[in-house]
């Protein structure tokens, strides 16, 4: 069978040439320039306040500055929505690429973002959310930032495409120019927020295959608190499942997957997965064709028409 369908008995995932990982578009990414970004907010009007306060080097300046622009969006919505990946890029590089230390300045930040991602009149998109995916990577590990951090992933993930926002994460988490992706920490609750969406929003709306092979990745991780935040993702990545996920774990160390078919032997599977999230937006209706799918789908599938003929001959022998 060379159908797309899953093949429950297929064991060993081999070589999947020619074979496409996902949609090109899944992982929108902005490409605006500093410059772009610098001369769009002169354009929008913002005020010498605002501009000043953020170009200033005294952090208490700088924190007026977020605080009065926080403002002016909930004022001007429209022009927010339309110029949002703008003002994300524009944020970014006045607060040192999100390597902002200042404690003040950072929790000024994180009340701003999360009051654009919560607004309802203000329209999010993908590529703007790619500007601050590495944000939330950056600062995840850090207790005071972590409810932040987990509300503007689902508030992304409500408004625009959840395996966009996913994937976001993924490549920042990724990142290998970033030091602080792999930070324990980081990793730890990464894994626990992927673990959190695949319980709220189900493995439909998740890029599995890309989720599969970040957890197998971090499961090999020397950190035992690694591992344990690993093996919880792959817990709820069964708990839909089921023990079709082993097929895909060919790979992995035969100790460590002892250890966590162990785990998966204390589950039993659901039979239907619920998504608790109510989408809206741009969302709602990308979500549409997902809704009746199944998981396994966007995984890659092996050829094995080959076989199938051997076998076939063999059968009629």
């Amino acid at each position: 069978n060379t159908s797309n369908a899953p093949q429950p008995g297929l064991k060993k995932m081999g070589s999947q040439k020619n074979i496409p990982a996902g949609p090109a578009d899944e992982n929108a990414t902005s490409a605006i320039s500093a410059e772009d970004a610098e001369a769009k907010i002169q354009e929008l009007g913002i005020p010498d306040s605002i501009t000043g306060g953020l170009n200033d080097n005294n952090w208490k300046e700088k924190v007026r500055g977020i605080s009065e622009f926080n403002q002016w969006i909930s004022q001007n919505t429209e022009a927010a929505s339309a110029n949002l990946e703008y003002i994300f890029k524009y944020l970014k590089v006045k607060l040192k690429d999100w390597k902002e230390s200042n404690l003040n300045v950072l929790k000024e930040l994180f009340q701003f973002m999360l009051g654009v991602a919560q607004n309802k009149d203000i329209t999010l998109s993908k590529k703007s959310f790619s500007l601050i995916a590495s944000l939330v990577i950056n600062y995840i590990a850090e207790g005071k930032y972590l409810e932040s951090c987990t509300g503007i992933v689902f508030a992304f993930v409500e408004a625009v495409s959840p395996k966009s926002v996913i994937y976001s994460l993924l490549n920042a988490v990724q990142d290998s120019k970033n030091p602080k992706s792999s930070n324990p920490k980081t990793l730890i609750e990464t894994c626990n927020l992927f673990a959190k969406l695949a319980d709220e929003i189900t493995l439909k709306f998740f890029p599995l295959k890309e989720t599969i092979d970040f957890g197998k990745s971090v499961i090999g991780n020397s950190n035992q608190n690694v591992r344990a935040a690993a093996t919880t993702l792959f817990k709820s990545i069964y708990a839909q499942l089921g023990p079709q996920l082993n097929d895909f774990l060919n790979d992995v160390n035969p100790q460590t997957l002892k250890a966590l078919q162990a785990e998966f032997e204390k589950i039993v599977p659901m039979k239907k997965a619920e998504c608790k999230v109510k989408f809206r937006g741009e969302a709602e209706a990308e979500v549409m064709g997902d809704i009746s799918s199944n998981p396994l789908d966007s995984l890659p599938r092996a050829d094995i028409s080959k076989e199938a003929n051997n076998l076939l001959k063999k059968l009629s022998d």
